[in-house]
């Protein structure tokens, strides 16, 4: 069972670095010919956004399974090694992902529909609110990846601890 939720782990790990990576590498808009790139963006970000969801769930569950079941694991707040020290830094990068995921569902993403309904009428304030939103989305998933990488580093860390 163990070897299944390792696996399960890896495969959501994947799933939801590869798409950041995809997204911040390969369709984030560069300054020039931006319409079309913050289409391509926003189409690609759309499709992500269920696999990124489920592959956080996943991340989560399958990660506290493993830390049970893990002979470096003392009890809940115990900081009492290296491995401890690594874990809670682990866990407080993840805390902030959780946050950043929540503000993305509740905030941006009900936001950002709003104003492209509002843009499409053609108002100049509209459009510049718009543009705001889209430039903070490419921020948060710049913000994402770079916690993501973050944890990969810890993951790192307290995996070469024996």
């Amino acid at each position: 069972m163990l070897a299944l939720m390792y696996a399960a782990h890896l495969l959501a790990t994947v799933v939801w670095i590869g798409g950041l990576v995809m997204l911040v590498l390969a369709a984030a808009p560069q300054r020039s010919s931006q319409v079309a790139e913050d289409t391509l963006f926003e189409i690609l970000e759309r499709r992500f956004r269920p696999w990124s969801q489920v592959s956080l769930a996943v991340l989560l569950i399958t990660g506290l399974i493993q830390m049970g079941g893990d002979s470096h694991y003392h009890g809940f707040l115990t900081v009492d090694s290296p491995w401890a020290i690594g874990l809670l830094g682990k866990h407080i990068v993840i805390g902030l992902i959780v946050v950043l995921a929540l503000m993305l569902q509740g905030w941006l993403y009900p936001a950002l529909e709003r104003a492209r309904l509002l843009a499409s009428r053609s108002s100049a304030t509209d459009q510049q609110a718009e543009h705001v939103l889209r430039n903070r989305l490419r921020q948060l998933i710049f913000l994402n990846l770079g916690l993501g990488i973050v944890v990969l580093l810890l993951t790192a860390f307290i995996t070469a601890i024996e």
